[in-house]
């Protein structure tokens, strides 16, 4: 219940700020830290444990601090900082173990496995998971998280174990109905199948965790943490997309279409309402004389985006311009922005719209001379689907991704520059628009 805990966090945090309450204020941050998480917002996440931690040690509350670094390890190991992870879950193995923090130590071992997984040393991975097990009997949830990790430990080099291990994990998240849980069983049951060639049953699997993560996504109202769950579950769409290629045939092309449309609106829609929701708060404030003092922040934050671009359209071919410099503070506004924005939705409505492509009604529509392209990533390459009136072919090696994307990177860079400039620097647009 992703919503309601980062909306409680906001109340909570609004009610300590003005009181001297550090040591509250420091658990609050560290707890807030493992939604954002949890929600897939790990860089964001990474940030609030390097401000709690500090203030966790110095309000001296070693419970919370233990809890909090098993925590930032977690974190550290999704972002793929794996020395760091290492560093970071080591100390708070000590930590628990002097504490007899046992549950919260099992927790460790786990994440300890699963950075064994990330390492390829599957027989390490299994005896930490197995050891996280067995601390965790009579609590399910704990106990589902386990087998999971054990069963990818376990999913090229002992499948029939490996399949045993999700049955029990499926019957357990299903009975608790934990959506979470839900996604991870299923993507693995569809990769399993995947490996096994029962192709069918592969996308079965992946289609209904797709379903499952459509649903908390619904739940959460903060555009940024939507889209953050997305990307979380992206890897289900894409193993979904390359089996449904595998299969090869015509109606699965067709079905493949339908995916990767549905992978690029769920984007789209995301940062459409997030935009609207800012502009619609804009126009209700110049309509009223009482302003949040949030969405004045937010206004001047925007206003000092623009005027950081600016500096760098007028100041880039000045020897003393230091772009190192801007680059930081640019980011830091930039963070603060984001920041304030995940506290602005905090307490707004949720609200998700999905729709399906229907193909036939779209070929209907197009003329003709009107073709339309819709691209998707499989595997790390680009592919894009070839609609008309009367067929649809899919086209690939387009590209590597991470090529595509540096590039991306650049020419984004380059419209931000454009966008946020002065009105005196126009002489430089010709500069700009070759740029």
């Amino acid at each position: 219940r992703l919503s309601e805990s980062l909306s409680w966090f906001e109340h909570a945090r609004q009610r300590l700020a003005p009181i001297d309450a550090e040591g509250h204020l420091a658990r609050l941050l560290a707890e807030r830290a493992e939604t954002l998480s949890t929600v897939g917002m790990y860089e964001t996440s990474k940030r609030a444990y390097e401000e709690a931690i500090p203030r966790l040690d110095e309000a001296c509350l070693p419970v919370e601090a233990a809890r909090a670094r098993r925590g930032f390890g977690r974190t550290l190991l999704k972002i793929g900082e794996l020395s760091s992870a290492s560093t970071m879950l080591a100390s708070a193995a000590i930590a628990c173990e002097e504490l007899s923090l046992f549950t919260e130590r099992a927790s460790v071992d786990l994440d300890r496995a699963r950075l064994a997984i990330s390492f390829g040393n599957m027989e390490e991975a299994q005896r930490l998971a197995y050891q996280a097990l067995v601390r965790f009997q009579n609590k399910p949830v704990h106990e589902a998280e386990a087998r999971l990790v054990l069963a990818h430990a376990l999913l090229h080099h002992d499948p029939l174990r490996a399949e045993s291990e999700i049955d029990a994990v499926e019957v357990l998240a299903r009975r608790l109905d934990i959506p979470p849980v839900l996604v991870s069983v299923l993507h693995l049951r569809g990769q399993l199948r995947r490996s096994q060639g029962r192709l069918s049953l592969a996308v079965a699997a992946f289609s209904e965790a797709i379903d499952h993560a459509d649903r908390i996504r619904g739940t959460v109202q903060a555009d940024r943490c939507r889209a953050a769950i997305g990307q979380q579950h992206r890897q289900v769409f894409e193993d979904q997309l390359a089996t449904l290629i595998e299969m090869g045939d015509e109606n699965r092309t067709t079905q493949a279409l339908v995916v990767a449309d549905k992978m690029g609106r769920r984007v789209l829609l995301d940062q459409a309402r997030r935009a609207a929701t800012f502009q619609d708060a804009e126009v209700k404030n110049e309509d009223t004389d009482a302003t949040h003092p949030d969405q004045r922040e937010y206004t001047l934050l925007k206003e000092k985006l623009s005027v950081m671009y600016s500096q760098l359209a007028d100041g880039i071919d000045e020897t003393s311009f230091n772009v190192d410099r801007w680059r930081k503070k640019l980011r830091a506004t930039e963070v603060q922005l984001e920041t304030l924005e995940l506290r602005l939705a905090a307490c707004g409505e949720a609200s998700y719209e999905s729709s399906r492509l229907n193909i036939a009604e779209l070929q209907l529509r197009l003329t003709s001379d009107t073709t339309l392209l819709q691209y998707a990533i499989v595997d790390e390459k680009i592919i894009a689907f070839v609609v008309t009136s009367d067929s649809v072919e899919m086209v690939r090696h387009l590209g590597n991704v991470h090529e595509i994307e540096d590039l991306l990177e650049t020419f984004r860079f380059q419209v931000d520059r454009a966008v946020g400039s002065s009105a005196d620097s126009r002489r430089r647009f010709p500069r700009m628009i070759e740029d």
